[in-house]
């Protein structure tokens, strides 16, 4: 999945069917808690794995209340939902670090009142001042990390160690890439551009246009451009693709099912790190604020936190999590080396100008055959 640090120039599958689909909606008790009267559902609009029934099922318990989630695929067909209408349809969102201010900006998401959220004093410092814009702060973090290449160790004898091995031919038809505009970052690795880590979130229209003519050398390469998680997570089940970019939440289900995948985050990696964080729409029904509130001070608890991790393969905002993880998830989530994994990534924040980036990757995923 921003200095290389995130003060102030922040340098840095139901199954896979029902993942593809897009929509989660687990079952819960009829009744609803005397602590939420008026209010028995809330709508989630948030990512792949953050819905999952390991933890849902104790909160929907617990209050009486159904969760039901929808699965967005880019952090801008979100946005394009919550503006058509959606801030009546969601309650809960994910703001990313790479789209909070549009959020905000575009009016969907309002302001929180940390009093309300007993853990926020439990979040690692370092991923709050993300979400403080214009004097409050607008979400909670709930994980973070750096989207990896993730890769079918039969058809690696060693690990790879750079985006270059995209271009290799041996790999012709062999390859996946996430139909989002990080693609544009990985473009960015392949031309150097992330030697100069504060200038990725403001390059020029002619390095836009370098890095579309690089990335469009990766048309025979690849053999699909992929949307959700599900998908990818069957193109690899199904063996049609060996390697991607992808998500560590990709890998950590393919390694529950056994499957034999690897994951690497490349020196070179590029603006791929993230944080992700709950936010409470401005069009959710008052009788819902509370029991919104009630949701991300539960994402922030440390055995949820656990949970989330087993399931998503993601580091997570509370260190405390770590009592309920096991030593090998630990590692593999880098919580055993928290300052170091974010001092280490560039984490994606909002482009200067974001419709360049939005142009230029539509035109690469256009040219691969997205």
């Amino acid at each position: 999945m921003k200095n290389r640090s995130l003060g102030g120039m922040v340098v840095f599958a139901a199954a896979a069917a029902a993942i593809a689909a897009g929509v989660f909606a687990s079952r819960a008790p009829a009744r609803t808690s005397a602590a939420n009267a008026g209010c028995n559902t809330l709508n989630l609009l948030v990512w792949e794995g953050y819905a999952d029934p390991s933890f849902v099922k104790p909160f929907e318990k617990k209050y009486g209340v159904t969760i039901k989630a929808t699965y967005i695929s880019t952090e801008d067909q979100e946005l394009a939902k919550m503006v058509a209408g959606g801030t009546k349809l969601y309650d809960v969102l994910t703001a990313s670090s790479d789209n909070r201010k549009q959020l905000v900006d575009a009016g969907v998401i309002q302001p929180l009142d940390v009093s309300k959220l007993p853990n926020y004093k439990a979040v690692f410092p370092f991923l709050k001042p993300t979400y403080q814009l214009k004097g409050r702060t607008w979400a909670v973090a709930q994980d973070w990390g750096v989207n990896p290449f993730v890769y079918n160790t039969k058809a690696f004898k060693t690990p790879p160690t750079s985006w270059n091995v995209m271009l290799d031919p041996k790999l012709k038809g062999k390859l996946a890439i996430w139909g989002d505009y990080s693609i544009v970052y990985v473009g960015a690795s392949l031309l150097g551009y992330d030697k100069n880590p504060k200038q990725l979130f403001n390059m020029s229209q002619k390095q836009l246009d370098a890095i579309k003519a690089k990335m469009l050398q990766l048309k025979p390469q690849i053999r699909k451009v992929w949307s959700t998680g599900g998908d990818l997570i069957q193109l690899f089940a199904n063996n049609e693709v060996v390697g991607s970019l992808g998500w560590n939440y990709i890998y950590q289900q393919l390694s529950l099912k056994k499957f034999p995948i690897g994951q690497v985050v490349f020196k070179d990696h590029g603006a791929q790190g993230w944080i992700d964080a709950n936010a409470i729409s401005t069009g959710i029904k008052k009788e819902c604020v509370g029991l919104a509130y009630k949701w991300i001070n539960y994402m922030t608890t440390a055995k949820v936190g656990a949970q989330l991790a087993n399931v998503t393969g993601y580091a997570v905002a509370v260190p405390a999590a770590t009592k309920y993880m096991s030593r090998s998830l630990i590692k593999s989530t880098s919580m055993d080396r928290p300052n170091a994994y974010i001092k280490g990534a560039i984490i994606k924040i909002d482009p200067v100008n974001r419709q360049a980036y939005l142009k230029t990757s539509e035109e690469i995923i256009s040219g691969l055959g997205g």
